[in-house]
């Protein structure tokens, strides 16, 4: 586990309901267990970047299926601009093609989760950065 002073995390998701629950959601968890600096949100993968460009983040959880830029066009950008070495990534999306999983290969993601939001894995990814006592 990770001993952090606290944590910054992006959601990136273009609907609105499911952003507001995802954080409510990691609120709810990091209650006395995870210390969070931030929770910042974006609907889109462009506005995502420009988030990027003016905060680090420890955490991304980024949908695919967006306007303007996709999921996966978000993590070719960070790749490509070595910004992807100090943020984990749990990637999401409602339908997953075996061509974007097969690209999904060349990046270092916690994990992929299929919408609907398998809460779970997503509560068991936070647990990384939980509090040492």
């Amino acid at each position: 586990m990770k001993k952090l002073s606290g944590i910054s995390i992006l959601l990136v998701d273009d609907d609105k309901e499911a952003l507001s629950l995802l954080k409510s959601l990691i609120e709810e968890e990091a209650d006395n267990k995870i210390k969070i600096n931030s929770i910042v949100c974006a609907e889109d993968g462009a506005e995502a970047l420009i988030k990027f460009r003016n905060q680090q983040f420890d955490l991304l959880i980024l949908d695919n299926d967006m306007p303007k830029k996709s999921g996966l066009e978000v993590l070719k950008f960070l790749k490509t601009h070595n910004l992807l070495k100090t943020t984990d990534v749990l990637f999401v999306s409602g339908m997953i093609s075996s061509e974007v999983l097969a690209e999904l290969r060349e990046y270092p993601l916690l994990d992929i989760i299929t919408k609907p939001y398998s809460l779970d894995r997503v509560i068991k990814h936070l647990a990384k950065f939980s509090i040492e006592t």
